[in-house]
């Protein structure tokens, strides 16, 4: 069973993931790595907003990854664990389409699915932790 693809998907999804943040951060003027979330570099007024598609990359790497961490498991444990990394990219995949509101302006109703489902994938992270 080769599952190169997959390792290599993982460890490059730590890559683009810690580039775009850096990167995002240094272009978004006024952006602030300490006092504002990540979320914000993809807002709804975020002047780099198509720029922070690479998280839809991000995203299916993750996925990915988690589709070789499945092909792998030999227990009931591992492949839940295999299935939430694979639920973590597909919900990251799908929050593109949920923009967090703006700092300052008024929540809107894709601003709560937004929260909503970064809250399950903080979840989902710690169990995997």
């Amino acid at each position: 069973m080769n599952l190169k693809w997959h390792w290599f998907a993982g460890i490059a999804a730590v890559f683009v993931y810690v580039c775009a943040v850096i990167i995002g951060g240094l272009l978004y003027p006024g952006y602030s790595h300490i006092s504002q979330d990540i979320s914000q570099l993809t807002s709804t007024n975020s002047p780099i907003r198509e720029l922070m598609n690479i998280f839809f990359f991000y995203n299916f790497l993750v996925a990915f990854f988690g589709c070789g961490l499945f092909r792998l498991s030999k227990n009931k444990f591992s492949r839940i664990g295999a299935c939430s990394v694979i639920l973590i990219g597909v919900l990251g995949f799908i929050i593109g389409w949920f923009p967090i509101n703006t700092r300052g302006t008024e929540i809107t109703d894709t601003g709560i699915v937004h929260l909503t489902i970064v809250s399950i994938i903080s979840v989902l992270t710690v169990i995997n932790g």
